[in-house]
């Protein structure tokens, strides 16, 4: 009897995490809504839903930031690159758009039927040394491509 007591405890705590897990649906962790086209700026971390297609675009990481420190004379500006990856339903893809520099025109990724381009990086250094990933924030201008 006391096998057969366990086994409904442990049925009914079954049931209740497969009711959490299927409480839990990818809507309720999606990012904030942003309509096409738009410019968003994002955090290390951060990720939006691109309406009306449902595809999610979201902030890896900074690769790669050699630009010059506002307090060291360089001869050469150096340049930046960033992360993002994209969901739509299966399709899952990750795209590297560079940040273009001063008089440079801004990068763009192409992907999932959006051009996304960078045009802003911040904090700018200010001394030579790594930024913190959770400092960075950019600011994308995201695009339907082909139209």
């Amino acid at each position: 009897m006391q096998l057969r007591g366990g086994n409904v405890v442990l049925r009914c705590g079954v049931l209740v995490i497969a009711w959490l897990v299927a409480s839990c649906t990818h809507h309720d962790v999606a990012g904030p809504t942003v309509p096409v086209p738009s410019v968003v700026t994002l955090a290390v971390g951060e990720h939006v839903m691109l309406t009306p297609d449902r595809v999610e675009l979201g902030f890896r990481r900074v690769d790669g930031d050699s630009r010059c420190p506002k307090s060291v004379q360089c001869i050469w500006v150096g340049k930046a690159g960033v992360q993002l990856w994209l969901l739509q339903a299966t399709h899952p893809d990750s795209v590297f758009v560079g940040i273009g520099m001063e008089g440079e025109a801004p990068a763009s990724a192409e992907s999932l039927g959006y051009r996304i381009t960078a045009t802003k990086l911040d904090p700018y250094p200010q001394r030579p040394g790594p930024i913190p990933q959770p400092s960075y924030r950019v600011t994308l201008r995201i695009e339907k491509s082909g139209g």
